[in-house]
């Protein structure tokens, strides 16, 4: 059932040399997240790795916990996590509170902990749960550098610089070496968005639906904000294919490829939902989880989320934020890149202004779609601040695709300062500007990786 499209965007994909970048950018990230998993030290790297390895435990047992089922590390089997579980600091920490989360990570995981088993290692279990992580991590990277794509297919320039910044973002390889599903969540989200601009850009085909419908699934599956980026996607595919037929024929067919893409997901993992409404009283048992673990008011959501420290905050921890070391030239470093891509936004708005161009009726949606699924994301965060909670940068990891590639829109902008006054081609400013950025970008992530790498603890010792 494919649609007519416009040739020349149709046969417009990533050059190879550029996919062939994407591919080592997302290498590079998944081999320091890989060097955090396997030479940390066995005890665990934050509290909620217990409760998530006891998650995938307890699935491998048979069972389906709750956030009020006890943590069950055998003393002989798992000795070390049995030891880690005596020292959390309340009796609520020996809770598996992670319990309200969907559980396609945990049983992604599951492979490994029956490994673990059959070897008679707990090393095994923890180590591999970190590794699962890790892939979903830089699956999510070469994502972004697609997503970027596919917003600005006639730049592909953007697509290499938007992964340069995710990868430069050091924080987030120390959080793919942790046994978390922020991995996984953020992959699964940025595949839906992915298969859902492709649809818009290029038109439907049954293979575009189907990975739509089983990358939506796996969101919605993964962690509960999935369930917002499942049904965004479905609204902005019922609209893009009415925007390209009208008719009745094309208003049904907008309609039953949106339901399917809504449809199956709701089917396959509602029930899950369905157990957290039936359980705690509500869809995310975010309430139950404030009463076990209660902290302090910062204030109320209005004040939190007109407080630009925050947002500058929020902004700048997966730069700044590694392991609890602040790297000193850190901070500096990321207003530096926020303010150069705000230069060259206001240089990309004025040669619009100068030269308008009327956009597509599909590209207005696809950044019609990425305002609505970055704004969901955002509105979450003063709430979530001003309950007291922590200003954990994974949470971050899902809004990648959009910051991204918004600064790396803005850096290729400051190329097209010489096109103001006429100097060389756009391919050429192009070229000139992701062939600086981008390993001064790389090169950054690495320092503000390995510099507060090598003064922890807990880090670079051998497992075990």
């Amino acid at each position: 059932m494919p649609d007519p499209v416009d040739e020349t965007i149709a046969r417009r994909r990533p050059p190879r040399a550029v996919m062939a970048g994407l591919l080592l950018i997302a290498v590079l990230v998944l081999s320091l997240s890989t060097w955090v998993a396997v030479t940390g030290d066995l005890e665990f790297h934050a509290h909620d790795e217990g409760p998530n390895t006891a998650y995938a435990l307890e699935l491998y047992r048979g069972e389906l916990p709750t956030v009020n089922t006890k943590m069950r590390f055998d003393p002989a089997e798992q000795p070390r996590m049995a030891s880690e579980l005596a020292t959390m600091p309340t009796a609520a920490h020996h809770d598996i509170w992670t319990g309200n989360h969907p559980p396609l990570y945990y049983a992604l995981c599951v492979p490994v902990v029956a490994l673990a088993d059959a070897l008679g290692d707990e090393q095994v279990m923890l180590v591999g749960m970190r590794l699962v992580n890790a892939v979903g991590l830089a699956l999510s990277v070469l994502l972004v550098g697609l997503i970027a794509f596919e917003m600005v297919p006639r730049r592909p320039g953007v697509s290499l610089l938007a992964t340069a910044v995710a990868a430069s973002c050091g924080r987030f390889a120390y959080t793919g070496g942790h046994v978390q599903n922020d991995g996984v969540a953020a992959a699964t989200a940025a595949l839906t968005v992915f298969a859902t601009l492709r649809i818009l850009r290029l038109g439907l085909t049954r293979r575009r639906l189907v990975l739509l419908t089983l990358a939506g699934t796996a969101a919605a599956a993964a962690k509960i904000p999935g369930v917002a980026t499942v049904a965004l996607c479905g609204a902005a595919l019922f609209l893009g294919l009415l925007l390209r037929d009208r008719s009745r024929t094309g208003a049904l067919r907008a309609l039953g490829a949106a339901a399917v893409a809504t449809v199956v997901p709701a089917l396959a993992i509602g029930w899950f939902y369905v157990r957290n409404l039936m359980i705690y009283g509500d869809l995310t048992a975010s309430g139950v989880n404030r009463e076990k673990f209660p902290r302090d008011l910062r204030g109320t959501w209005s004040e939190m989320a007109t407080d630009l420290d925050m947002w500058h905050l929020w902004f700048a921890r997966p730069w700044t934020h590694i392991g609890g070391v602040r790297s000193g030239w850190a901070e500096p470093f990321v207003d530096v890149l926020a303010l150069a891509a705000v230069a060259g936004l206001v240089v990309v708005a004025v040669r619009w202004v100068r030269h308008p161009v009327r956009p597509a009726g599909r590209t207005v949606l696809a950044w019609g779609l990425m305002a609505a699924y970055g704004a969901t994301l955002l509105y979450n965060l003063p709430g979530f601040a001003a309950a007291g909670g922590g200003y954990h940068e994974r949470y971050l990891l899902s809004l990648l695709p959009l910051t991204a590639t918004v600064l790396a829109i803005g850096l290729l902008g400051l190329g097209d300062l010489g096109a103001l006054v006429g100097v060389g081609s756009r391919r050429l400013r192009d070229r000139v500007v992701v062939s600086v950025a981008t390993p001064v970008l790389l090169c950054a992530g690495l320092l503000l990786f390995l510099v507060p790498a090598t003064g922890q603890d807990w880090f670079g010792g051998s497992v075990g």
